[in-house]
């Protein structure tokens, strides 16, 4: 037979949770001898996956950062019509934000070399 914990709240009523099986008559939230097992526990259920259904969006194929505008004009759209939800809106807003500036980074990339390969060119020529 299961029973309640005896521990009285604040209201003057008892917790009504159940009682652990180790004759302690507490449930894991009021066992002090439990606070490893509670601890664990909660953080245990931090991680766990909680799956939601993604919205479909249209599909938007991004070839260059002239792109990216066109990807946030339809993210902005779908909140605005709220067929998206803001959390999916903020993620595709912030990874927008780094896809730039890999293509900065890229573009940039590609002037030091031409700028190097100029520079070559010019001491060979000296």
């Amino acid at each position: 037979m299961t029973k309640n914990c005896k521990q009285i709240l604040e209201n003057s009523n008892s917790c009504g949770s159940y009682a652990m099986n180790d004759g302690s008559g507490f449930c894991i939230s009021h066992n002090p001898a439990a606070r490893d097992i509670k601890e664990l526990a909660v953080k245990k259920g931090g991680f766990a996956i909680k799956k939601q259904a993604l919205p479909q969006l249209p599909s938007i194929e991004i070839q260059s950062k002239a792109d990216v505008p066109r990807l946030l004009t339809t993210v902005i759209e779908e909140v605005r019509h709220g067929t998206i939800d803001l959390k999916s809106a903020n993620t595709l807003g912030y990874l927008a934000g780094i896809l730039i500036k890999a293509y900065e980074l890229t573009d940039m990339q590609e002037k030091i070399e031409e700028i190097e390969r100029i520079v070559l060119e010019r001491k060979r020529t000296y």
